[in-house]
Protein backbone atom coordinates (compact mmCIF):
# COMPACT_ATOMS: atom_id res chain seq x y z
CA UNK A 1 0.00 0.00 0.00
CA UNK A 2 1.41 3.37 -0.80
CA UNK A 3 0.14 6.96 -0.28
CA UNK A 4 -0.21 8.89 -3.43
CA UNK A 5 0.66 12.20 -2.12
CA UNK A 6 4.36 13.06 -1.97
CA UNK A 7 7.46 14.84 -3.01
CA UNK A 8 11.15 14.50 -4.29
CA UNK A 9 13.75 16.31 -5.67
CA UNK A 10 17.65 15.80 -6.70
CA UNK A 11 20.55 17.29 -8.70
CA UNK A 12 22.20 15.75 -11.40
CA UNK A 13 24.79 16.86 -13.13
CA UNK A 14 25.06 16.11 -17.15
CA UNK A 15 28.10 17.09 -19.14
CA UNK A 16 29.19 19.84 -15.83
CA UNK A 17 25.98 21.61 -16.02
CA UNK A 18 23.35 20.95 -13.12
CA UNK A 19 19.74 20.25 -13.44
CA UNK A 20 16.97 20.23 -10.56
CA UNK A 21 14.73 17.09 -10.74
CA UNK A 22 11.08 17.28 -8.85
CA UNK A 23 8.59 14.96 -8.41
CA UNK A 24 5.13 16.05 -7.03
CA UNK A 25 2.15 13.58 -6.45
CA UNK A 26 -1.23 14.66 -5.11
CA UNK A 27 -4.66 12.40 -4.84
CA UNK A 28 -6.29 11.94 -8.61
CA UNK A 29 -9.13 9.28 -9.81
CA UNK A 30 -6.95 8.35 -12.06
CA UNK A 31 -3.02 8.58 -13.27
CA UNK A 32 -2.42 12.04 -14.55
CA UNK A 33 0.89 12.93 -15.81
CA UNK A 34 2.56 16.01 -15.78
CA UNK A 35 5.96 16.93 -17.19
CA UNK A 36 8.31 19.54 -18.02
CA UNK A 37 11.19 19.69 -19.36
CA UNK A 38 13.93 22.25 -20.15
CA UNK A 39 14.22 21.10 -23.77
CA UNK A 40 12.21 20.10 -27.02
CA UNK A 41 12.61 16.12 -26.43
CA UNK A 42 9.20 14.30 -27.21
CA UNK A 43 11.02 10.61 -27.63
CA UNK A 44 12.45 11.59 -23.81
CA UNK A 45 9.28 13.19 -22.67
CA UNK A 46 7.47 9.64 -24.47
CA UNK A 47 9.92 7.33 -22.12
CA UNK A 48 9.73 9.06 -18.73
CA UNK A 49 5.75 8.78 -18.91
CA UNK A 50 6.33 4.97 -19.83
CA UNK A 51 8.31 4.42 -16.63
CA UNK A 52 6.04 6.72 -14.55
CA UNK A 53 3.25 4.04 -15.68
CA UNK A 54 4.79 0.93 -15.06
CA UNK A 55 5.31 2.38 -11.40
CA UNK A 56 2.04 4.08 -10.51
CA UNK A 57 -1.35 3.10 -11.03
CA UNK A 58 -3.37 6.37 -9.69
CA UNK A 59 -2.57 10.19 -8.63
CA UNK A 60 -1.36 13.53 -10.70
CA UNK A 61 2.04 13.38 -10.72
CA UNK A 62 4.33 16.18 -12.10
CA UNK A 63 7.90 16.04 -13.07
CA UNK A 64 10.23 18.44 -13.67
CA UNK A 65 13.71 19.29 -14.79
CA UNK A 66 14.95 22.60 -15.09
CA UNK A 67 18.82 24.23 -15.82
CA UNK A 68 19.77 25.02 -12.12
CA UNK A 69 23.36 25.78 -13.10
CA UNK A 70 25.09 29.16 -12.27
CA UNK A 71 25.67 31.31 -15.63
CA UNK A 72 29.31 31.79 -15.00
CA UNK A 73 29.89 27.65 -15.14
CA UNK A 74 28.13 27.86 -18.61
CA UNK A 75 31.80 28.98 -20.24
CA UNK A 76 32.84 31.43 -22.00
CA UNK A 77 30.51 34.30 -23.87
CA UNK A 78 31.66 34.31 -27.55
CA UNK A 79 30.46 36.80 -30.21
CA UNK A 80 27.86 36.38 -32.61
CA UNK A 81 30.17 37.02 -35.73
CA UNK A 82 27.42 35.96 -38.48
CA UNK A 83 24.97 38.59 -37.00
CA UNK A 84 27.81 41.20 -36.73
CA UNK A 85 28.88 41.09 -40.03
CA UNK A 86 25.71 41.78 -41.40
CA UNK A 87 24.97 44.88 -38.80
CA UNK A 88 27.89 46.53 -40.20
CA UNK A 89 26.11 47.80 -43.37
CA UNK A 90 22.87 48.44 -41.55
CA UNK A 91 24.57 51.09 -39.36
CA UNK A 92 26.63 52.43 -42.38
CA UNK A 93 23.24 52.68 -44.48
CA UNK A 94 21.38 54.47 -41.19
CA UNK A 95 24.19 56.88 -40.54
CA UNK A 96 24.18 57.97 -43.98
CA UNK A 97 20.26 58.32 -43.75
CA UNK A 98 20.11 60.31 -40.13
CA UNK A 99 23.43 62.25 -41.31
CA UNK A 100 25.16 61.24 -37.67
CA UNK A 101 27.84 59.72 -36.86
CA UNK A 102 28.29 55.80 -36.52
CA UNK A 103 29.03 55.90 -33.09
CA UNK A 104 25.65 57.60 -32.23
CA UNK A 105 23.74 55.28 -34.41
CA UNK A 106 24.83 52.41 -32.68
CA UNK A 107 23.75 54.01 -29.57
CA UNK A 108 20.41 53.95 -31.04
CA UNK A 109 20.11 50.60 -31.77
CA UNK A 110 20.29 49.66 -27.88
CA UNK A 111 21.73 46.47 -27.10
CA UNK A 112 21.65 43.49 -29.15
CA UNK A 113 21.45 40.49 -26.59
CA UNK A 114 21.84 37.99 -29.35
CA UNK A 115 25.07 39.47 -30.86
CA UNK A 116 26.75 37.83 -27.88
CA UNK A 117 25.74 34.16 -27.02
CA UNK A 118 27.25 31.99 -24.11
CA UNK A 119 28.22 28.47 -24.77
CA UNK A 120 26.28 25.64 -23.35
CA UNK A 121 26.84 21.83 -23.11
CA UNK A 122 25.70 20.18 -25.71
CA UNK A 123 22.78 17.79 -24.16
CA UNK A 124 22.54 14.34 -26.00
CA UNK A 125 18.31 13.43 -24.76
CA UNK A 126 19.75 9.76 -24.33
CA UNK A 127 22.67 10.64 -22.34
CA UNK A 128 20.44 12.70 -20.04
CA UNK A 129 17.47 10.17 -19.62
CA UNK A 130 19.89 7.55 -18.59
CA UNK A 131 21.28 10.39 -16.12
CA UNK A 132 17.93 10.59 -14.54
CA UNK A 133 17.48 7.23 -14.45
CA UNK A 134 20.77 6.89 -11.61
CA UNK A 135 18.68 5.53 -9.19
CA UNK A 136 18.41 2.29 -11.55
CA UNK A 137 21.91 2.46 -11.79
CA UNK A 138 22.51 2.39 -8.72
CA UNK A 139 20.30 -0.80 -8.27
CA UNK A 140 21.87 -2.65 -11.05
CA UNK A 141 25.80 -1.79 -9.52
CA UNK A 142 24.86 -2.57 -6.04
CA UNK A 143 23.36 -5.75 -7.12
CA UNK A 144 26.61 -6.83 -8.94
CA UNK A 145 28.90 -6.07 -5.97
CA UNK A 146 26.65 -8.03 -3.70
CA UNK A 147 27.36 -10.60 -5.99
CA UNK A 148 30.66 -10.37 -6.52
CA UNK A 149 31.08 -10.08 -2.34
CA UNK A 150 28.82 -13.43 -2.13
CA UNK A 151 31.37 -14.96 -4.72
CA UNK A 152 34.59 -14.36 -2.73
CA UNK A 153 32.99 -15.44 0.53
CA UNK A 154 31.89 -18.83 -1.12
CA UNK A 155 35.97 -18.99 -2.11
CA UNK A 156 36.31 -18.30 1.61
CA UNK A 157 34.52 -21.02 2.47
CA UNK A 158 36.06 -23.43 0.57
CA UNK A 159 39.62 -22.79 1.74
CA UNK A 160 38.49 -22.53 5.29
CA UNK A 161 37.65 -26.95 4.76
CA UNK A 162 41.27 -27.02 4.21
CA UNK A 163 42.58 -24.68 7.42
CA UNK A 164 42.35 -27.63 10.05
CA UNK A 165 44.44 -29.94 8.22
CA UNK A 166 46.89 -27.68 7.28
CA UNK A 167 46.87 -25.99 11.13
CA UNK A 168 47.41 -29.73 12.42
CA UNK A 169 50.00 -30.26 9.91
CA UNK A 170 52.04 -27.05 11.88
CA UNK A 171 50.92 -28.55 15.01
CA UNK A 172 52.35 -31.94 14.41
CA UNK A 173 55.69 -30.35 13.13
CA UNK A 174 56.06 -28.11 16.45
CA UNK A 175 55.11 -31.72 18.74
CA UNK A 176 58.23 -33.62 16.28
CA UNK A 177 60.71 -30.59 18.01
CA UNK A 178 59.43 -30.98 21.05
CA UNK A 179 60.28 -34.44 20.97
CA UNK A 180 63.26 -33.93 19.36
CA UNK A 181 64.65 -32.39 22.71
CA UNK A 182 63.38 -35.67 25.10
CA UNK A 183 61.04 -33.53 26.64
CA UNK A 184 57.78 -35.09 27.91
CA UNK A 185 54.25 -34.27 26.28
CA UNK A 186 51.07 -34.44 28.54
CA UNK A 187 48.35 -36.27 25.72
CA UNK A 188 45.53 -34.99 27.74
CA UNK A 189 46.66 -31.15 27.33
CA UNK A 190 47.69 -31.60 24.47
CA UNK A 191 44.16 -33.10 23.35
CA UNK A 192 42.98 -29.61 25.10
CA UNK A 193 45.27 -27.61 23.24
CA UNK A 194 44.08 -28.89 19.62
CA UNK A 195 40.30 -28.60 20.53
CA UNK A 196 40.87 -25.02 22.18
CA UNK A 197 42.93 -24.25 18.52
CA UNK A 198 40.65 -25.73 16.52
CA UNK A 199 37.63 -23.24 18.48
CA UNK A 200 39.64 -20.53 17.69
CA UNK A 201 40.21 -20.98 13.92
CA UNK A 202 37.01 -22.18 13.50
CA UNK A 203 35.09 -19.54 11.37
CA UNK A 204 32.05 -21.42 10.15
CA UNK A 205 29.45 -19.27 12.60
CA UNK A 206 30.99 -16.22 10.72
CA UNK A 207 29.89 -17.83 6.92
CA UNK A 208 26.58 -18.55 8.37
CA UNK A 209 25.94 -14.85 9.74
CA UNK A 210 27.25 -13.70 6.24
CA UNK A 211 24.96 -15.43 4.20
CA UNK A 212 21.83 -14.59 6.30
CA UNK A 213 23.20 -10.91 5.70
CA UNK A 214 23.34 -11.41 2.04
CA UNK A 215 20.12 -12.59 2.26
CA UNK A 216 18.65 -9.66 3.96
CA UNK A 217 20.47 -7.03 1.96
CA UNK A 218 19.05 -8.66 -1.63
CA UNK A 219 15.67 -8.80 -0.27
CA UNK A 220 15.95 -4.95 1.88
CA UNK A 221 16.63 -2.73 -1.79
CA UNK A 222 13.60 -3.26 -2.95
CA UNK A 223 12.03 -1.77 0.14
CA UNK A 224 11.81 2.42 1.11
CA UNK A 225 13.09 3.68 2.48
CA UNK A 226 15.87 1.39 3.35
CA UNK A 227 19.12 3.82 3.35
CA UNK A 228 19.69 3.55 6.79
CA UNK A 229 19.12 -0.33 7.05
CA UNK A 230 21.14 -0.89 4.34
CA UNK A 231 23.91 0.58 6.11
CA UNK A 232 23.53 -1.53 9.36
CA UNK A 233 23.64 -4.31 7.73
CA UNK A 234 26.55 -3.64 5.65
CA UNK A 235 28.15 -2.51 9.11
CA UNK A 236 27.52 -6.05 10.59
CA UNK A 237 29.04 -7.83 7.32
CA UNK A 238 32.27 -5.60 8.17
CA UNK A 239 32.13 -6.74 11.71
CA UNK A 240 32.14 -10.54 10.46
CA UNK A 241 34.76 -9.57 7.64
CA UNK A 242 37.40 -8.55 10.68
CA UNK A 243 36.10 -11.72 12.83
CA UNK A 244 37.56 -13.66 10.30
CA UNK A 245 40.52 -11.85 9.51
CA UNK A 246 41.17 -12.00 13.28
CA UNK A 247 40.74 -15.85 13.12
CA UNK A 248 42.53 -17.14 9.87
CA UNK A 249 46.14 -17.74 9.60
CA UNK A 250 45.98 -18.35 5.83
CA UNK A 251 47.09 -15.89 3.54
CA UNK A 252 44.82 -16.58 0.87
CA UNK A 253 41.63 -16.49 2.71
CA UNK A 254 43.14 -13.07 4.13
CA UNK A 255 43.63 -11.49 0.72
CA UNK A 256 40.07 -12.92 0.29
CA UNK A 257 38.66 -10.86 2.85
CA UNK A 258 40.75 -7.67 2.53
CA UNK A 259 39.17 -7.78 -1.72
CA UNK A 260 35.63 -8.39 1.14
CA UNK A 261 35.95 -5.07 2.96
CA UNK A 262 37.08 -3.14 0.05
CA UNK A 263 33.84 -4.12 -2.19
CA UNK A 264 31.62 -3.55 1.00
CA UNK A 265 33.14 0.34 1.61
CA UNK A 266 32.18 0.73 -1.83
CA UNK A 267 28.47 -0.51 -1.24
CA UNK A 268 28.20 1.68 1.53
CA UNK A 269 29.14 4.64 -0.39
CA UNK A 270 26.82 3.99 -2.15
CA UNK A 271 24.21 3.47 0.18
CA UNK A 272 24.79 6.23 1.37
CA UNK A 273 23.21 8.22 -1.79
CA UNK A 274 20.07 6.20 -1.18
CA UNK A 275 16.67 6.91 1.07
Amino acid sequence: MQSMTGFGEALISIHGALYRIEVRSINHRFLDLVIRLPWNAPEMESALQSLLKSELDRGRVELSIREDTPEKAWGDIVLNEKLARSLRPVIERLAEILSVPQPHVIGLLGPIESLLECRKPTIVHAEAYQAFLEGETLRVEFHSHLARLQTLIHQVKDLSCLEPSRQKEKLLKRIAKIEEKTLAIDPVRLAQEVALFADRCDITEELERLQSHFNQLQMMFEESPVGRKLDFMLQEVLRELNTIASKTLSDAISHLVVESKAINEKMREQVSNIE
